[in-house]
């Protein structure tokens, strides 16, 4: 069966770097760690950078410990 390429995405790598090419900037590297809700076992990582030239930044946000889910709904649905 032949993939259907009309909802294809690009990697993480690939967006970061085209983002960063595109505002003109570093490569995300400094880092910021956010802790929500101690409680639910996830942290999210902010890795931002700042434009050379220009006001531009690229900023990531990493969540570790999140797995899969929709939100609003209880986990195992």
């Amino acid at each position: 069966m032949k993939a259907n390429r009309k909802f294809s995405t690009a990697g993480f790598e690939a967006a970061t770097e085209y983002w960063v090419e595109k505002n003109n900037c570093s490569y995300p590297k400094d880092s910021l760690i956010i802790e929500n809700d101690p409680k639910d076992k996830t942290t999210v990582i902010k890795y931002y950078s700042n434009s050379e030239t220009s006001d531009n930044r690229v900023v990531l946000y990493k969540v570790k410990g999140g797995g899969h889910g929709w939100a609003g709904r209880k986990k195992g649905f």
